[in-house]
């Protein structure tokens, strides 16, 4: 085996392990230990992975799983009601809104239900009762199979459901955002379900506190050029605050505040 294919079967490895042990990659590619170990330093050169005792690891750590839907409500609290609160603001044509799901989303609804009457719809069941708190806006949920754990309505009935409208504006959700990557999500359905709406939206904004920043989850949602604004409690950081700007999105977050 060439060394180009044992390296390309290593980082293969390392992609989907985040590491990879010299033992286990000589067995696999039926090698001898030292031949490894030339690959490993090869490919930690060329800047690819780490070494590390009995093998290497990938540069990128892998990703945390996402928690469940009642441990995420105190998660951040402060900033998602910040975002919340900041995206409300960008609600100026009272017609047909997307809110996604998520506990930020979650704090977007709780903003705008004593003040909006146009038309949301959404696959949320929280969303849903947050603007149940009043009776002027219209509301429309999206039917489909509920998640488990996850207040959360998706699958196939859901697209279909959701491909039938238009939005004029469409707040989405996510697990990760990244330079590279984009907008990520753990689960497939929920980003199945992003993607469907993004498709039939005038704007898209991302709503997603600063932790997820630099973050990659396995589903791609979309790329930056899909995204018009995201939305933050802060600042963020320069790599991924470069290709908003180079895709041209807006971020939106609250100005620092000025000392003394």
């Amino acid at each position: 085996m060439l060394s180009q294919d044992r390296q390309t079967q290593i980082m293969a490895q390392i992609h989907a392990n985040h590491s990879v042990s010299v033992l286990e990659a000589s067995r696999v590619l039926g090698v001898s230990t030292e031949t490894v170990r030339r690959d490993l330093v090869e490919l930690e050169r060329r800047g690819l992975l780490r070494r590390v005792h009995g093998g290497a690891v990938s540069l990128t750590p892998p990703p945390v799983p996402e928690q469940p839907h009642t441990a995420r409500v105190t998660t951040n609290a402060a900033a998602k009601r910040t975002i919340g609160m900041l995206a409300a603001q960008l609600i100026t044509v009272e017609r047909i809104l997307f809110i996604d799901a998520g506990t930020t989303a979650q704090q977007l609804a709780r903003a705008i239900s004593r003040s909006y009457t146009g038309t949301v719809i959404t696959a949320s069941l929280l969303v849903a009762t947050e603007l149940m708190r009043s009776d002027r806006a219209k509301v429309l949920v999206a039917p489909g199979m509920i998640q488990p754990h996850e207040p959360t309505l998706c699958g196939s009935v859901t697209n279909e459901f959701l491909h039938r409208y238009h939005y004029d504006l469409a707040f989405i959700s996510c697990s990760g955002m990244s330079a590279d990557a984009g907008v990520t999500d753990y689960q497939l359905d929920y980003a199945t379900l992003s993607r469907t709406v993004i498709d039939n939206a005038d704007r898209s904004v991302l709503l997603a506190d600063s932790s997820k920043d630099g973050r990659v989850a396995h589903a791609v949602v979309c790329g930056w050029d899909r995204v018009s604004d995201v939305v933050t409690e802060r600042e963020l950081s320069d790599e991924t605050a470069n290709a908003l700007a180079a895709a041209g999105t807006h971020v939106v977050c609250p100005r620092p505040r000025r000392g003394r």
